[in-house]
């Protein structure tokens, strides 16, 4: 039934989810994060995504894997690589990695198969790694209805906006850092931050507009120590109806 209550709260939320929580001041930043979320379709359409399913290849050392990427609200994500059977030419092998809100797994099984080869609980460092990417919004997205802290820099190769995103505004040394094109405001490319060290660089090498939502259908992440890996996106489903137990672990014998 639809309160008076109801009503305030669902406007409180709105006026929320409109501007950034944090308290930063610098009116040219908040005008360019304002217009990298309209540009990738605006608060109220992401508002309604629950959920989304995204499948595709993966493309590294000049090999091809498929995989399915599902994430749904809240804070829940599993993906599936198919390789093959290291040394089975016809049969293939599917790895699993998940977070359902409280815990990160990760499981092998065969194409196909209903019961796992293998499986066993992550540590704390992959649940976080995990969660940080469960939102079904694009990451800078994400960050901003989250409140994290950010600072506009000046940047002498990029002729973008280059923008610093700080998870912990006390620790200045780790951080996202988005460079923004100044035609569109979607992001070009952006770098994770370690220690004053870039340790990753993912670039959106194009995106599919779906729904009136911008999402990155191609991708290239450099990893220091990995190399580079292509995610090609073939298809964007949203609005996936599927279960929670999907993204959880089965019981585990201890």
């Amino acid at each position: 039934m639809l309160t008076y209550r109801s009503v305030i709260l669902s406007l409180c939320l709105l006026l929320a989810a409109s501007f950034p929580a944090h308290a930063n001041e610098d009116p040219e930043l908040q005008r360019i994060l304002k217009a990298h979320v309209d540009a990738m379709g605006g608060w109220r359409a992401w508002n309604k995504v629950e959920s989304i399913r995204l499948t595709g290849t993966i493309e590294r050392e000049g090999q091809l894997f498929d995989y399915c990427l599902i994430k749904k609200r809240t804070d829940k994500i599993r993906m599936t690589i198919t390789m093959p059977l290291p040394g089975e030419d016809k049969e293939e092998v599917q790895l699993i990695r998940a977070f359902d809100g409280e815990y990160a797994w990760t499981a092998t099984r065969l194409a196909g198969a209903d019961d796992y080869l293998k499986q066993e609980l992550l540590g704390i460092e992959t649940a976080i790694d995990l969660a940080s990417d469960a939102n079904v919004m694009p990451q800078l997205m994400s960050y901003i209805f989250e409140g994290h802290y950010f600072t506009l820099e000046e940047s002498d190769d990029y002729t973008g906006h280059t923008i610093n995103c700080y998870p912990d505004r006390e620790n200045k040394d780790s951080f996202f850092q988005f460079h923004i094109c100044a035609q569109n405001y979607t992001v070009d490319f952006y770098h994770t931050v370690l220690a004053e060290a870039i340790v990753s660089t993912t670039t959106h090498l194009s995106y599919e507009t779906k729904n009136d939502l911008q999402i990155p259908n191609q991708l290239l992440v450099d990893a220091a120590g990995t190399g580079s890996t292509t995610m090609l996106i073939d298809s964007i489903e949203l609005g996936v109806g599927i279960y929670d137990a999907y993204f959880s672990p089965l019981p585990i014998q201890q």
